[in-house]
């Protein structure tokens, strides 16, 4: 309880804000993580469900339909420096979409297979895929740009649907588990945002520390810093209220934090002082 009672009064509190320089530093440092893992749950509760449906969602379609593209009775063999198939002409495996995507691929082909021929640019530029297999490299796109690699230097092998099925039955065990590592991961990703406010406080709390001083307070930077901590509180709120539509606004975050250090700091503290955090 004492926890909820210092988010009510870190919004507002002459109290809370005056004892501050008879408490540790830790007790608000606590404060703040503590607040951090509480918004980082409520995220999660927020948009938990929606991350966890899409990528199963996802899963179950796009890995499902990319798998199964593959030609069943398409072998595919690198050998001493050169890429050949047991089919001649081209083969064309399309991009998969997952279902209730919107957005659509960039490229009409996920891979374009054609061993017969050499690679080059104007056939690269008709194929219209993301990866393209010649007899002598392969070629592909990716985030930095367009790049090649000869097939020498691909490991020796075939392939074909056989092995593709059997590394996939390997790999459903760790998919089935892809939502929930998903969740974890985008909770991860809420507490690290919140984590990067601990230090940006330590600049915000220059500011905190010029405006206590102006108030004729007696606060040190370890003072304003602690101070600092607690003010974000509002701005932690403001975060959640966005996922309801709540529209963001730069540097508002930082703004509320000020606003609420000077009203507390320039307030009538009461005559009972709340007892730190533990």
């Amino acid at each position: 309880m004492h926890f909820f009672e210092t988010v009510k009064e870190s919004l507002y509190s002459p109290s809370l804000y005056a004892s501050l320089p008879k408490r540790p530093l830790g007790a608000s440092v606590k404060y703040f993580f503590l607040l951090s893992l509480l918004c980082t749950a409520v995220l999660l509760l927020v948009d938990g469900n929606k991350v966890m449906t899409d990528v199963a969602a996802f899963r179950d379609s796009f890995i499902t339909k990319l798998v199964s593209a593959y030609p069943e009775d398409l072998e595919i063999t690198v050998k001493n420096g050169a890429i050949t198939s047991n089919k001649q002409g081209e083969f064309k495996i399309p991009f998969p979409v997952a279902e209730n995507t919107v957005e659509k691929p960039e490229r009409a082909y996920l891979v374009v297979i054609n061993t017969d021929e050499k690679f080059t640019l104007e056939k690269w530029e008709k194929a219209n895929t993301q990866i393209w297999v010649g007899n002598d490299l392969v070629a592909w796109v990716d985030s930095k740009g367009f790049k090649m690699g000869p097939a020498s230097e691909l490991p020796e092998g075939t392939l074909n649907q056989a092995l593709i099925d059997k590394y996939y039955k390997m790999l459903l065990p760790f998919l089935a588990w892809l939502p929930a590592a998903a969740l974890v991961g985008v909770g991860v990703v809420f507490f690290f945002n919140f984590i990067l406010h601990f230090f940006w406080a330590f600049v915000l709390a220059v500011l905190v520390l010029i405006i206590a001083h102006n108030l004729k307070k007696k606060f040190s930077y370890g003072d304003a810093y602690k101070a600092t901590l607690h003010a974000m509180t509002i701005g932690f709120l403001l975060s959640i209220l966005e996922q309801f539509g709540v529209p963001h606004a730069p540097f508002v975050f930082s703004v509320l934090a000020l606003v609420v250090a000077y009203a507390s700091l320039s307030g009538t503290p009461a005559e009972h002082i709340p007892a730190a955090v533990s």
